[in-house]
């Protein structure tokens, strides 16, 4: 046997001399309450989702629905002794994701909307400065030199451009642009 095998089994056999059943059963008792733990937190997490999914159905389709039915925008209700208005708002969500954003940029292009289309080419070129991106690109290329531009939405100013344009009456196409429209019920106390 080696010099450094018997230093490691000496080093083995010194620290189990040091674990006393009193340190060990402190990691057992602690390893129980580690898993019992752990479940307690996987149940409740469990039961939050399924909290959220009915909110969300109440929120988000049988209250809309009901007040849609009797022609409703907002009222003031009372709950426990406190006032609440409750009120009815359609919202937008909008996700361009990378298989999407082809499309995206180009129904901007189409209608008009370069201004939210962020060019970078090394440096970042900025909003609303597409065509300056195109003739930077163009020059660099024609030089000989490789380049390459990329193309990004700020999704919140796209979701306000497609609700204002949807206001506008305009036809968007919602499902290709990758945004969903919701119409929400909502409680705020009143003070």
């Amino acid at each position: 046997m080696s010099e450094k095998q018997l230093d490691l089994f000496e080093s083995i056999e010194k620290a189990s001399q040091k674990t006393d059943n009193t340190e060990l059963s402190g990691v057992i008792t602690l390893s129980k309450k580690l898993v019992e733990q752990s479940k307690i937190v996987e149940d409740l997490t469990s039961a939050l989702k399924e909290e959220t999914k009915k909110l969300n159905k109440i929120q988000f389709e049988d209250l809309p629905e009901l007040m849609n039915e009797i022609d409703m925008v907002s009222t003031e209700i009372e709950v426990d002794g406190k006032v609440f208005k409750l009120s009815k708002s359609e919202k937008f969500y909008a996700s361009v994701t990378r298989e999407r954003k082809p499309f995206v940029i180009k129904w901007l292009r189409d209608n008009n909307h370069t201004g939210l289309i962020k060019n970078e080419i090394v440096a970042q070129v900025g909003k609303g400065k597409d065509n300056v991106a195109a003739d930077v690109c163009a020059y660099i290329e024609n030089a000989g030199l490789d380049v390459t531009r990329e193309e990004n939405i700020h999704t919140g100013s796209f979701k306000a451009l497609v609700k204002d344009d949807i206001e506008k009456g305009k036809d968007v196409p919602l499902d290709e642009l990758g945004v969903s429209r919701v119409i929400q019920a909502s409680l705020k106390e009143v003070t």
